[in-house]
Formats: structure tokens, C-alpha cells, sequence
């Protein structure tokens, strides 16, 4: 089948229930397919997949809105160790010829560098002049002999790798990543997805490793403003969960079993999604009752066949020396994320008493950010510096971890966006809200002096 393009979806006249999975994509002769495209069809109600190219990365950007990834270069994607189009890119031959590939995507070099460096064939400054040497070159030169004859030229003078036995090596060990991963999507949609009931609109929930479908019914619920009647404050659920993120230091833990019910349930382990927790202990006790091997296979299914190295940047320094059972129990918290496990996390959450302990919560900030907004609009419209976002969110959480890893495991997606919708939380307590109001007028002198050209 040829590779999707922009507008090609509209051609295959999918309705709700049927799958579309993305593999292979132009990006450079043609339009690419666009990620509206693919948001309408979630939309409709299809099972939108991707894996192994193009689509591994447009399942990166949309996991967010319910795309499903698959395998490895997917979770390269998710977890930002590649970033660019041109990693997965190559040329190739047309129809006629079957598509077959002239050069080498940087994805499958990256896979061979590492399957050698586990097996000790090569060393890591060999490793870094290969990936360097390759992705120096444009996408449509890296064919393997220009690579290693690039990189011979980055190599330590006596490593012992003449160019033509690199060469011998990499064609000998050679990793086909892009074809291991469009064949496990390819796997995972033919045992996971039941057959289409036919019953257009309506609204399914079909469970999924990695990510169970969330009907557009459930998104509403997320969202739907229910009113305090007490206080007369609008909060929505969502609120209420934002507010358990930001203001309790101990809400990681109570997620992390709601990650992990998610995840057991995704490949069809006895999960405890219908648990309640009225304290930390409840959510404790859940997540030691998970077996080494129960969690062990959650990460492998995921597409993750050595968790703790595939993963080890999100660990911090401090946290290779736990036990493996810990760690993997962390990796699963901070790659299981998104609206399954809000969902979950509310359930779970939804009877207990902590549930009305963050309601209270939810209450008081938007008490505060309805007073903002009469008084001091500026302060609402800022995005905190990183710095004033670290000091204020790391207070009563582990002083060891760095804050891109605390945002994951209260259930951000980065840094980035939790600084994005803290501005109400920080303003919330009077020694942050006096910074930002502080930090917020000195934005304002920049500005004017700017404008008048002597910044």
C-alpha cells in the first residue's frame, strides 16, 4: 500500500468503529497527512494507530487526543529522545518497484548502534561518531557506506574499526526497526480491537495497551461545570483534579495506582480500577499488590523491551539505585498518562475523602482567580519564570528529583505546561502570589521601556 498523504483520508470513507493505522507517510514530495485530519477521525469515532514512521510521530504529537502509538520509535518520540521528521525519513523507489528504501532512516541506524553497544562490538565514542556522522547528512545522502565513511572520519585514530569493518558490522547486525514496529502495530490492532458493532455514534470505550479509548461522552464529563452550591463557585472536574496536581505533594502516589490499574487493564491483567481511596496507605497497599512480573509485563507490552534501559531518562541519578521493582513501578507512573488515567484517578478518587478535601481546594482557587480577574488581570495573563514555577512546586515534594520528573508524576505532560495553568494555584498562597504580582510589575517596566527604545 503506498504511503498516506495529506487528503488521503478522506478517500477511505471510514466511519465510527473502523481503525486506521499510519505507518509510512510522504512528507516531501507531497503534503503530509495533517493532524486535523486525524483529529476529525478520532472525533467520528475511529481508531486512529500509529507506529514505525511518520505515523509513530504524528501518534507522538496526538497521543495527548487519543491517537495510539506502537514500539519503539513512538516511545523515542514520546519520551523527546528524537525530535526530528528527518529521523524516520528515506528515500525510495515508486510503486513499480515496491517502494523499496534507498537510504537509511536514522531511526534504524540509532537501533544498530544500539544492539552493538549492548553486545560490546563497538564503544560509546564510536557509537556518538556514527549518530553524529549520520545526522549531519541530509536525509537523502545516508545510505550506509557515505555514513561510515563520514564517521571514520570522527573516530579516535587507533579504536581498532577500519571503515570497511564498520561496515561489515553494521550490515551484519543491522536492526530493521521501522519493520518491527509497523509489524507489532500491526499485531497489537489484530488482538486488541474487537470487530465494529456497526452501530455508528455510539460511543464505545475499548481498552487498549497503552491507551484505552475515551469517548467523546467521557471528555465532556471531564470538562462538565457542576455547581457548589454552598460557595456558589463553578468548578468542573477537571478543576478539581488540577487542584489535587498543584497544591497536594502527595497526589503522585495516589496516581501512580491509578496508572497502573490503567495499564494492567490494557493488556487484560485483574486490575483494582474500582478501588477507593480514602488515604495514601489504600493507594500503597494496591500498587505492592502488583507482582514483580505483573509490571515487568505492562513495560514490555508497551513496547519497551528493556524498560530500565530503554527508560533510564526518567530516572533520575538518584533513582537507579532502587530496587527494580521500584523503578519500573515509577517508569509505568510516568509513561501512562493522559485522560484513561484522569479518568481512573477520578473514580478511584470520586467516593473517598480525599475527593472532597480537592474539591475545597478547587473552590478557593477559583474564588482566587475570580478576584484576579477584577483586580489584577495582568497577573492571570503571566507564565511564571521556570525558576518561580521549581520554587514554588517543589515544596513538600522529594527535594531529589528534578521537576520535569515531578510534573510527569503528578500527571504533566511537561514543565512547560503545568508553569502554563499554575498561575492561579501559585497566586493561591500569599508569599507566590506576592512574587508573581512583583514579577508582573516588573514585566510591565520592561515593556513600557521597551516600547520606548531604551531597554
Amino acid at each position: 500500500m503506498a504511503p498516506i498523504a495529506g487528503g488521503d483520508v478522506f478517500g477511505y470513507h471510514l466511519v465510527a468503529g473502523d481503525v486506521l493505522v499510519v505507518i509510512d507517510g510522504y512528507f516531501h514530495r507531497c503534503p503530509s497527512v495533517r493532524h486535523k485530519e486525524l483529529l476529525d477521525l478520532m472525533e467520528e469515532g475511529v481508531q486512529v494507530w500509529g507506529a514505525a514512521s511518520l505515523g509513530a510521530l504524528r501518534a507522538a504529537e496526538l497521543a495527548p487526543y487519543g491517537m495510539r502509538g506502537v514500539g519503539r520509535i513512538y516511545h523515542w518520540y514520546r519520551n523527546g529522545q528524537i525530535d526530528g521528521d528527518d529521523e524516520v525519513a528515506l528515500l525510495h523507489l515508486d510503486a513499480e518497484h515496491g517502494y523499496l528504501p534507498i537510504t537509511e532512516p536514522l531511526v534504524n541506524i540509532r537501533a544498530t548502534i544500539d544492539n552493538m553497544l549492548q553486545d560490546s562490538l563497538i564503544n560509546e565514542s564510536v557509537a556518538k561518531a556514527i549518530i553524529d556522522a549520520a545526522q549531519a547528512l541530509p536525509f537523502t545522502d545516508r545510505d550506509l557506506p557515505t555514513i561510515v565513511d563520514a564517521a571514520s572520519d570522527l573516530l579516535v585514530p587507533g579504536c581498532g574499526l577500519p571503515p570497511c569493518r564498520l561496515l561489515d558490522l553494521f550490515r551484519d547486525r543491522y536492526v530493521h526497526q521501522k519493520q518491527r514496529d509497523a509489524l507489532e502495530v500491526l499485531y497489537r490492532v489484530a488482538v486488541s480491537v474487537p470487530p465494529s458493532t456497526g452501530e455508528l455514534g455510539r460511543a464505545q470505550e475499548v481498552e487498549v495497551c497503552g491507551r484505552p479509548r475515551i469517548s467523546t461522552r467521557q471528555h465532556a464529563a471531564m470538562r462538565a461545570w457542576e455547581l457548589d452550591t454552598d460557595t456558589g463557585q463553578e468548578i468542573s472536574t477537571a478543576d478539581v483534579l488540577s487542584a489535587a496536581r498543584y497544591l497536594d505533594p502527595s497526589f503522585p502516589r495516589l496516581r501512580t495506582a491509578a496508572a497502573i490499574a490503567v495499564a494492567q487493564s490494557c493488556i487484560g491483567l485483574p486490575g483494582s480500577a474500582s478501588t477507593v481511596f480514602d488515604d495514601i496507605t489504600d493507594s500503597v497497599n494496591m500498587v505492592n499488590e502488583v507482582s514483580h512480573e505483573q509490571l515487568e509485563l505492562i513495560l514490555l507490552s508497551a513496547g519497551y523491551p528493556n524498560p530500565l534501559l530503554d527508560l533510564q531518562c526518567l530516572l533520575a541519578p538518584t533513582e537507579t539505585k532502587l530496587p527494580e521493582r521500584e523503578k519500573m513501578i515509577r517508569l509505568i507512573a510516568r509513561t501512562c498518562r493522559g485522560l484513561p488515567v484522569d479518568h481512573t484517578t477520578v473514580r478511584m478518587l470520586h467516593h473517598g475523602l480525599r475527593w472532597d478535601r480537592y474539591c475545597d481546594f478547587a473552590i478557593e482557587v477559583a474564588a482566587t482567580r475570580n478576584h484576579l480577574t477584577c483586580i489584577r488581570p495582568d497577573v492571570l495573563a503571566m507564565t511564571p519564570s521556570v525558576q518561580a514555577f521549581t520554587d514554588w512546586f517543589r515544596v513538600g515534594r522529594d527535594p531529589h528529583l528534578p521537576v520535569r520528573l515531578l510534573v510527569l508524576d503528578a500527571g504533566f505532560d511537561s514543565v512547560d505546561t503545568s508553569r502554563a495553568g499554575s498561575v492561579p494555584y501559585l497566586a493561591h498562597q500569599p508569599f507566590f502570589g506576592a512574587r508573581l504580582a512583583r514579577d508582573s510589575v516588573a514585566r510591565t517596566k520592561r515593556d513600557r521601556r521597551s516600547a520606548r527604545g531604551i531597554w
